[in-house]
């Protein structure tokens, strides 16, 4: 039968293995678990595959390892990988982590992950995915897929840097155990769904420069373990709800450069002064009037066909 070795083999041949900083074992008689990293069960049965930062070059990585139904984990991040990601994928049905990102994927996000029950980390940031799902690939852009709601174990998902394009799907709010949310640094539009108020143990929560434009919701005030909340860079409009100060143990907020107006919650202040957030960056202007933004921004001039902003280009101070 077509065992572990054999797809190993296909694995190395297609990712150029022989021009890997680290090979060692592999292509040997000595056993698969012994591969550089590889990790196994007891019983040895491939568990982990772990090859991050590691001259891995070539396309379509997956696509050799979609049988290795044991697998839990797999770490590509950092390397020269090209490609997509196969609709397959679900074959591996005990992948729980998966991480390529820092690579030069073009694939979408198959709608076949939903299928995958124990699903937990899914990691591929600064990528360019690049098609729709489903297959419209005359359009040339991708979305979130509402299929992932049916990942309940989901924990920590970022897509943040690629071409990701349509909107934030509430089936997401499914997603009760999510604690990392980062999709920043796409072309994301419609509004932020009210559903993801579920979220009570997200920690890290990003959805920057995009074109949202929506208001905040205040169900938001649930991420009571937040420590970060970026939502600067929209189109956001409305008033900053008064139930952001439920988040006690927010260190960063900010919100500059949208649509914002009103007044900056004495809430969240009293977190500012007497809590654990150091920093509250607000545009340079009084559209939003707020009594501990330590940090502006200068007001960029935008309309909704603004290509992606280059946030390195932008020059925040500190408020004397």
């Amino acid at each position: 039968s077509f065992g572990q070795r054999d797809i190993l083999t296909d694995f190395f041949g297609a990712v150029k293995g022989d021009k890997w900083k680290n090979s060692t074992n592999w292509l040997t008689m000595e056993p698969v678990c012994e591969w550089f990293g590889i990790t196994c069960d007891d019983d040895g049965s491939i568990s982990r595959i772990e090859l991050p930062n590691n001259s891995v070059s070539g396309s379509n990585p997956l696509d050799a390892l979609v049988h290795l139904d044991t697998v839990r984990l797999i770490d590509l991040q950092d390397n020269f990988l090209k490609g997509t990601v196969p609709s397959d994928i679900h074959l591996m049905n005990d992948l729980q982590v998966l991480v390529l990102m820092e690579n030069s994927m073009s694939s979408t996000i198959p709608t076949e992950i939903g299928m995958m029950k124990d699903m937990r980390v899914l990691l591929l940031n600064m990528n360019r995915f690049s098609q729709t799902i489903p297959s419209e690939a005359n359009k040339m852009r991708g979305s979130i897929p509402s299929e992932l709601g049916n990942c309940r174990e989901f924990e920590h998902f970022s897509i943040a840097g690629n071409a990701i394009t349509s909107t934030i799907p509430s089936e997401l709010g499914l997603l009760t155990f999510l604690n990392y949310f980062a999709i920043g640094k796409n072309s994301i539009t419609g509004t932020i769904p009210t559903e993801i108020g579920s979220w009570r143990n997200m920690t890290y929560f990003a959805l920057f420069d995009n074109s949202l434009s929506s208001t905040i919701p205040s169900e938001l005030g649930r991420f009571e373990k937040a420590t970060s909340f970026f939502v600067q860079r929209n189109y956001l409009t409305g008033v900053i709800p008064t139930e952001i100060g439920n988040l006690t143990k927010i260190e960063a907020f900010r919100f500059e450069n949208n649509l914002l107006s009103g007044t900056v919650p004495d809430e969240i202040c009293y977190h500012y002064n007497f809590g654990d957030l150091q920093v509250v960056a607000s545009d340079c202007t009084e559209k939003v009037e707020c009594a501990c933004c330590d940090v502006c921004c200068p007001v960029l001039i935008r309309t909704l066909d603004t290509e992606t902003i280059d946030a390195s280009e932008i020059v925040c101070k500190e408020n004397e």
